[in-house]
């Protein structure tokens, strides 16, 4: 018997389920974490992040909530917007990549720096609209940090 096509997740279902897995990355969060504050078995959030299953517009809200992201944010279909705090700090690691040869790695190791440090200060309930700003200072120090190693 045929598959029903119309049951078949469309191509912003698609969108929809990628952006909540980008999502819960860049908040630094596990499914089983961004399950519980959305109400639903981590199962069900893998279903949500693969497609399999589409989430209503109520827990799509709480999810943006919880991920600190517009509710458009899961209907973009264009390329994620750069905070210009970020622009700026890429450059300055992009012209620093050009001298050092362990810069990749230390890239790396920033942007973990960035998940972990979000992931702490959620956890010890820092107000949210301070979050960015306590994130870029530790990015700077940690910036500041490898310039004297490597000098």
């Amino acid at each position: 018997m045929a598959k029903n096509l119309t049951k078949a997740p469309g191509e912003l279902s698609k969108i929809i389920a990628l952006k909540i897995r980008s999502a819960r990355h860049e908040a630094g969060m596990s499914q089983v974490e961004l399950a519980k504050h959305i109400g639903v078995s981590f199962q069900q959030l893998q279903k949500y992040e693969s497609g399999t299953n589409r989430i209503t517009a109520d827990r799509l809200q709480r999810l943006a909530e919880v991920v600190e992201r517009p509710i458009t944010y899961f209907f973009e279909t264009g390329s994620v917007r750069t905070a210009p705090a970020d622009i700026e700090l890429i450059g300055r690691l992009l012209g620093w990549m050009g001298s050092s040869r362990s810069a990749r790695r230390v890239l790396a190791v920033l942007a973990r720096i960035r998940v972990l440090v979000k992931r702490l200060l959620r956890k010890y309930g820092y107000p949210p609209d301070l979050q960015d700003v306590a994130v870029q200072k530790v990015l700077q120090q940690a910036e500041a940090l490898s310039a004297d190693w490597a000098a």
